[in-house]
């Protein structure tokens, strides 16, 4: 399950706590050069929810000879920030953080576990989430 046109790193959103005067579609707006994407959907996600979201790689553990594994696997967490631009007040971004720190360099095999776990969230609602579709 992948959310269409979703990248793992830079995400970018709109709260709708902190944007009374607009729209949902808000979110499609590309402020740095004025383009609306109204091809692609918009995805509604709880903050609380993705806030609580942990996932763990277990690719990164390796084994003693005994099998016992020798460290734990990276926990991946989320954090949102709000980050007001000129033209977008409510604009937010989306960080990922591996073992507690935020980080951009994320390997192509958890990044797609990271997207499924992500897209998840998002079809919990999906049917608010088709209503504000241009």
């Amino acid at each position: 399950m992948e959310i269409p046109g979703y990248r793992l790193e830079d995400q970018s959103a709109n709260s709708h706590e902190l944007n009374a005067e607009g729209v949902p579609q808000d979110v499609l707006l590309d402020t740095l050069y004025g383009q609306h994407h109204f091809d692609q959907q918009i995805a509604c996600i709880e903050v609380n929810a993705l806030v609580q979201l942990t996932v763990k790689n277990p690719n990164v553990v390796r084994y003693g000879r005994d099998g016992r594994p020798l460290n734990d696997p990276d926990e991946y967490t989320f954090r949102v920030a709000h980050v007001p631009t000129p033209c977008m007040y409510p604009h937010c971004e989306i960080y990922a953080h591996r073992n507690g720190k935020r980080t951009d360099n994320i390997s192509k095999g958890i990044r797609t576990t990271l997207r499924s776990e992500i897209a998840k969230l998002a079809d919990t609602n999906r049917l608010e989430m088709l209503k504000l579709t241009p």
